[in-house]
């Protein structure tokens, strides 16, 4: 036996686009590359200000005033010579050197934020506008003596995700083949939620979800900033957030 509603269709659909539907940061939580409708205002909520902290960049890098607008000033020619030249100024050829803090970048092309993250959850943005790679995250603040690019991941304290016009990628010590995404990167947003031991990556354009690492529960993170030759990126003002 069959029973019909006697209910109008019109009428039910118009109460289910009349409906609020509210979500939260606090129960979502997402693995895998998706889209979820309200994300980027979700990731306002906790955005703050990042500026880059000019005494742990390494020498060739060169900054804006107000530190939202970093530039590598290496070409990818002089690259082997200014490192070898470097390395032996500096005396990472050492080994009782390499295991000693170091304050700033000395063989990377980094920067770290001035921001120190403890606990709660944090969001920022970050702009490419040359197509060139870059590569965005949180680290731990020991990281500054790391002398090879291939050992940059999360085993020695690095999560971040590289992108340029290739695509996206994980930064891990392992290749990794980049993800293509259109349309292209050219904002990508950092959200850290220090509780839940999560740090992971959204374009910052329509909220698509790119990558999520589960990081230790590390007492303090900084934001983490790599370029390649010539590269350039910006720190975009906080328009809304915390």
């Amino acid at each position: 036996m069959f029973f019909f509603s006697s209910q109008n269709p019109k009428d039910v659909l118009t109460r289910s686009e009349n409906q609020d539907v509210s979500y939260s940061l606090e129960v979502l939580t997402v693995k895998t590359v998706c889209q979820i409708p309200m994300m980027k205002e979700m990731l306002k909520r906790f955005q703050v200000a990042v500026s880059v902290a000019e005494d742990t960049a390494h020498p060739k890098l060169v900054f804006s005033q107000d530190g939202r607008y970093v530039k590598n000033g290496a070409s990818a020619s002089s690259w082997p010579l200014f490192s070898s030249a470097w390395s032996y100024i500096s005396g990472w050829r050492n080994p009782r050197k390499i295991a000693e803090f170091v304050g700033r970048f000395q063989h990377l092309h980094c920067v770290l934020g001035k921001n120190v993250f403890t606990s709660g959850k944090h969001y920022w943005e970050v702009e490419t506008r040359d197509n060139l790679e870059i590569a965005v995250g949180v680290c731990r603040e020991d990281v500054m003596g790391l002398a090879n690019a291939s050992e940059m991941g999360p085993r020695v304290g690095i999560w971040a995700i590289c992108w340029g016009s290739a695509g996206y990628r994980p930064l891990k010590s392992s290749s990794v083949s980049p993800t293509k995404q259109e349309p292209a990167l050219n904002r990508v947003g950092v959200f850290l939620d220090s509780g839940a031991g999560n740090i992971s990556f959204y374009s910052a354009v329509d909220g698509t979800h790119l990558h999520t690492f589960s990081c230790p529960l590390v007492s303090h993170l900084r934001p983490f900033f790599w370029l390649s030759p010539l590269a350039s990126l910006v720190i975009p003002a906080v328009t809304g957030g915390k």
